[in-house]
C-alpha cells in the first residue's frame, strides 16, 4: 500500500455492467425541480408588489438635500476664484426657480383635477369621499401658497434658498483658505 491509497483510499473498480447500465439510464438531476416551481397563484405576486409604495422625491426635495457647504468648499478650492462664487451662487438660485416652477406646476394639475370632484352632489351622496377630497384640495392649495412665497424670496436670496446660499458661500471661502494656505506655506522656495 502506498502513501496516496492510504490518505485518498482506493478508486473503487467499476465493473462493464454497471458502466453500461449508466450509459443507458438517462441522468437523474440533482437537485429536486420543486425547489424552482412556485405553486402560489401569480396574483399573489403583484398584490406584495402594490403593498409597498414607492416615495418619490421632487426636484425640491432633491435640491434641498443637497450639501452646499462641501459644494462650496471644492468649489472654492479647485476655482480659488471669489468672482466665480457669484456665478455659482446664480447657478443655484436658477436650480431652485426651477424647482419651484415644477413643484407649483404639478401643484396646478392636481388642484385642476381635484376641483372637478368638489360637487354638492358628491357632498350629498359620499361626505367621506367629499371629505378626504376637499382635505386633499385644502393642502394642495397651502402648499401652492408656500411655494409660491419661496420663489418670490427666492429672487431676494431668502427662504429655502438662503441657507443653501449661506452654506455655498462659507464653503467657498474655506476651500479658497484652504487653497490660499496650500500655496503659500508648502510652496517651495526657488533656490538660485
Amino acid at each position: 500500500m502506498t502513501i496516496f491509497s492510504k490518505l485518498f483510499g482506493k478508486r473503487p473498480v467499476e465493473s462493464k455492467t454497471t458502466a453500461i447500465h449508466q450509459a443507458t439510464e438517462p441522468a437523474k438531476p440533482v437537485v429536486p425541480r420543486d425547489l424552482f416551481i412556485e405553486d402560489r397563484d401569480p396574483s399573489f405576486f403583484e398584490a406584495d408588489t402594490r403593498s409597498a409604495p414607492k416615495i418619490e422625491r421632487s426636484l425640491l426635495q432633491d435640491i434641498l438635500s443637497l450639501d452646499y457647504e462641501a459644494m462650496g468648499r471644492t468649489a472654492g478650492y479647485s476655482l480659488h476664484d471669489l468672482g466665480r462664487m457669484d456665478e455659482q451662487l446664480d447657478k443655484i438660485a436658477s436650480e431652485f426657480r426651477l424647482a419651484y416652477a415644477r413643484a407649483i406646476q404639478d401643484l396646478d394639475i392636481e388642484i385642476d383635477g381635484l376641483e372637478r370632484h368638489i360637487t354638492d352632489r358628491l357632498e350629498a351622496e359620499t361626505p367621506d369621499t367629499f371629505r378626504r377630497i376637499k382635505g386633499r384640495y385644502d393642502l394642495c392649495v397651502r402648499e401652492k401658497r408656500e411655494l409660491m412665497l419661496q420663489r418670490d424670496l427666492a429672487v431676494t436670496g431668502e427662504g429655502y434658498m438662503e441657507k443653501a446660499t449661506r452654506y455655498f458661500r462659507s464653503g467657498f471661502r474655506a476651500g479658497y483658505d484652504l487653497y490660499i494656505e496650500e500655496k503659500l506655506l508648502f510652496k517651495h522656495p526657488k533656490t538660485v
